[in-house]
């Protein structure tokens, strides 16, 4: 009897066992059914509690899945609708993380690659921007502001507005955050300040030299002789000269500047423009020994230029180095083509002191000079490379320069080669 009894016992004890088993391997079903996010197929036969537990997850799953989904495709349709934006546009969740960033922001932070999931100040260098952040988070309204932004080791300006959206229903709050890239703007009023302060220091200088002469041949007229009043005279007739000329610059600058469609282009020679100004120059050598050679390649293309502008570009070139050079013994203008792409290249080059390297990026800027001192006395604006520059970047070229000390300068610009 107790034998049948021990066997009851251990049949029940196995049955036991199997269902706990099977419930164990059902709840794992269930466990990597909702880790994997799927649906799983129960037996036909389950424990009703075991159905409806599982029942509620795989609802759970299914919503859960549906929730992502639709957030997903909320996220993709917002950023294909700021993808357009020229604005760099920053979603954020409360632990400034990024949430949703935008080509052009994309472009800014990380060269194009995503930033999404990533804490903007990781990918964002800019103390005043973070602080705009924390400030509209925190509920303050703020109207748009400044700010600056260190990528690359390059400075940009962006005035940024922001928003902390509520999302309905509660949840957590995300901002928003759009960058409006003034970085151009920036420049051009730094660049225009620096023009008005150089052109006021330029017209300064000589009505300083104007009006001391005048007032003392006005205030001495009695007590000067002759040879004081012509000497006075040539100064101010110099200086007058020099105002002239600088006036000139200006407007031809300003010209080039406000109407860049003015060029008159036709088909002309390069080399009978080059030989024309070397006769030109030529003339003021009354030193035999110096000499200015033009060499033209063989088969040289004809391009449709400017001829009278492109001219002034040579006349530059020459006056500079006449100007600045004029120790020089040998001038070498040179026309050929760029066997690397569909160019001309013009130089002109000189034996002259050279130029030191810390100035060589700078020459073609308005005002620069390597000896402001020497430059003045020798009656130069500081504007004629930088009309150099401007009228063949007018016909699509670009300019250059290499140069040593003790061992000349070669000033060089290209002109596209166009056919009619």
């Amino acid at each position: 009897m107790a034998s049948i009894f021990a066997l009851i016992f251990l049949l029940a004890a196995i049955v036991l066992w199997l269902r706990y088993r099977r419930l164990i391997t059902e709840i794992d079903d269930l466990g990597d059914a909702v880790d994997a996010r799927r649906n799983v197929l129960l037996a036909k036969r389950v424990n009703p509690s075991v159905q409806r537990l599982f029942n509620a997850s795989l609802k759970l799953v299914e919503e859960n899945s549906q929730f992502n989904k639709a957030k997903s495709d909320h996220l993709t349709q917002i950023e294909t609708t700021f993808g357009n934006i020229q604005e760099a546009v920053l979603i954020l969740n409360p632990s400034n993380y990024i949430v949703l960033a935008n080509q052009a922001a994309r472009n800014l932070l990380a060269g194009g690659a995503s930033v999404n999931g990533q804490r903007v100040e990781r990918v964002l260098r800019s103390a005043s921007f973070l602080d705009y952040v924390n400030r509209i988070k925190s509920g303050q309204k703020l109207p748009r502001q400044e700010v600056e932004v260190i990528q690359d080791k390059s400075q940009f300006w962006f005035e940024v507005s922001g928003t902390v959206i509520v999302r309905e229903g509660g949840g957590e709050r995300i901002s928003l955050f759009v960058l409006h890239d003034i970085t151009r703007l920036r420049q051009l009023e730094k660049m225009r300040k620096e023009f008005v302060a150089n052109v006021s220091h330029e017209l300064r200088t000589p009505l300083t030299v104007i009006k001391g002469y005048c007032d003392t041949l006005v205030d001495d007229h009695d007590q000067l002789d002759g040879e004081a009043r012509g000497r006075f005279l040539s100064k101010i007739q110099k200086n007058v000269e020099r105002l002239h000329i600088l006036i000139e610059d200006l407007l031809t600058l300003s010209r080039l500047e406000s109407n860049p469609e003015q060029l008159r282009r036709s088909e002309v020679s390069l080399g009978e423009i080059a030989e024309e100004i070397r006769e030109t120059f030529q003339r003021r050598l009354s030193d035999e020994t110096r000499r200015i050679e033009v060499l033209v390649d063989e088969a040289l293309p004809e391009v449709i230029i400017d001829a009278v502008k492109i001219s002034q570009v040579f006349e530059n070139l020459l006056e500079n180095a006449f100007r600045y050079a004029g120790d020089f013994t040998k001038l070498e203008i040179r026309v050929r083509r760029d066997l690397n792409r569909p160019f001309v290249v013009c130089s002109v080059k000189d034996d002259g002191v050279g130029i030191p390297e810390q100035d060589l990026p700078h020459l073609f800027e308005r005002f620069y000079r390597v000896d402001k001192g020497r430059s003045r006395d020798r009656g130069g604006t500081g504007l004629g490379l930088s009309i150099v520059k401007h009228i063949v970047q007018l016909h699509g070229g670009y300019v250059s320069v290499e140069s040593e000390v003790g061992f000349g300068s070669e000033f060089s610009f290209s002109l596209p080669v166009r056919s009619l």
